[in-house]
């Protein structure tokens, strides 16, 4: 009798179909998290409403789920509201996200460059390998000859101008009218420079480094005009962690290089995709993965490499 119950019941739901809402609320409840999350993060972006707005939201749909426990009534289906409530949540966690993301600090850097450009003494710690940019790419660069320049990332930690000396933080990209070598990932440096916003593009179609870079929270540019500018402080508060990744990754580089000719064009493509530095990929190998669509295998700097390492 048993097996007959069971067959009718099979008929039944081939007959009406699957249920698809309560089969996914069921067996995917993080999938409305993480959908919550993306459309919160959109809705931000483009309405950008005020971050105290969204936390009222929170605050409200959180209660709205506690009283799903308490009130008998909603207990027989409280998996379905407790999907949709978190689904809410999560949409107003993603706004809250893009919105502090968004929002300068009161000592943040770009405060300190809002217009003009502003000279000042910054002292911080590199979080990037300084790289040599030679102009290789350039198509008139034959016949413009211009010096090497080097570029790296600081996390700004005081900052001194004519008003005075203040503490600041944020991320700054530096740019110097040199080669600079003896200058590292971890080292904590002190400079003078001129602070810029990024500027935005004023030809149709030209990059806008301005946006890529407020895509990475970073604002502000320091010009220094030669390695004179620049001091090594001898305390430095990267500690031991990042200590032992610059030795690592010397290790690392001295390994790829050790087995590598000076002719040999494979090298620089293996330390871009190893360890992250493109500083030695030779001009032809860059215009053919671009023109092959495929440079983004270049701009992976290792992550996917990092992540296997996590993963082990």
């Amino acid at each position: 009798m048993d097996e007959i119950k069971r067959k009718l019941a099979l008929i039944d739901q081939q007959l009406t179909g699957p249920n698809f809402h309560k089969k996914i609320t069921g067996t995917c409840p993080l999938l409305f998290a993480a959908t919550g999350l993306i459309t919160g993060i959109l809705i931000q972006n483009r309405i950008d409403l005020p971050f105290s707005i969204w936390l009222i939201f929170l605050f409200f749909f959180v209660l709205l789920g506690i009283a799903v426990f308490i009130v008998p009534q909603l207990s027989s289906n409280n998996k379905v509201y407790i999907v949709y409530i978190s689904l809410i949540c999560f949409i107003c966690l993603g706004a809250v996200r893009l919105s502090d993301f968004n929002t300068p600090r009161f000592d943040d850097i770009r405060n300190l460059a809002s217009g003009e450009s502003v000279l000042a003494t910054i002292r911080g710690l590199v979080v990037s390998e300084p790289h040599i940019n030679i102009n290789r790419q350039w198509k008139f660069s034959e016949f413009t000859p211009t010096d090497p320049t080097s570029s790296f990332y600081l996390k700004a930690f005081e900052a001194e101008t004519s008003h005075g000396r203040i503490r600041e933080s944020g991320t700054i990209f530096v740019h110097v009218d040199e080669p600079v070598y003896d200058i590292k990932a971890g080292d904590n440096i002190r400079f003078y420079c001129w602070l810029n916003r990024f500027e935005p593009p004023t030809n149709p179609g030209q990059f806008d480094i301005a946006g890529y870079m407020a895509r990475r929270n970073i604002f502000v540019t320091a010009s220094v005009k030669s390695r004179v500018g620049i001091s090594l402080l001898p305390e430095s508060p990267a500690g031991f962690a990042a200590g032992f990744r610059n030795k690592i990754r010397q290790l690392a580089t001295q390994a790829v290089s050790n087995d590598m000719t000076d002719r040999d064009s494979g090298g620089g493509l293996l330390k871009a995709l190893l360890l992250g530095y493109r500083g030695d990929i030779d001009s032809d190998t860059y215009e053919a993965f671009r023109k092959t669509g495929l440079l983004h295998f270049i701009s992976l700097s290792g992550m996917h490499l990092g992540i296997l390492m996590g993963i082990v």
